[in-house]
């Protein structure tokens, strides 16, 4: 149902996507790790991570509009 298509360019950009948000995730643990909505934050930047990894891999329309 779905492809997806792997080469080096479609690499670089989920490395250095997830590079940045390693370091997000990096620089809250320090920052806001005694709020209230830590781990709601953390878990959303994780999802975004994934949607924007999915929005990179997969080439149709459709499966862009779902990631």
């Amino acid at each position: 149902m779905f492809r997806v298509l792997v080469d080096y360019i479609r690499l670089v950009f989920i490395g250095t996507v997830i590079v940045i948000g390693g370091r997000v995730l990096i620089y809250t643990r320090w920052y806001i790790s005694d709020e209230l909505y830590y781990k709601r934050f953390v878990s959303l930047v994780l999802l975004f991570i994934l949607s924007i990894v999915l929005i990179i891999l997969i080439p149709n329309l459709i499966g862009i509009l779902i990631g």
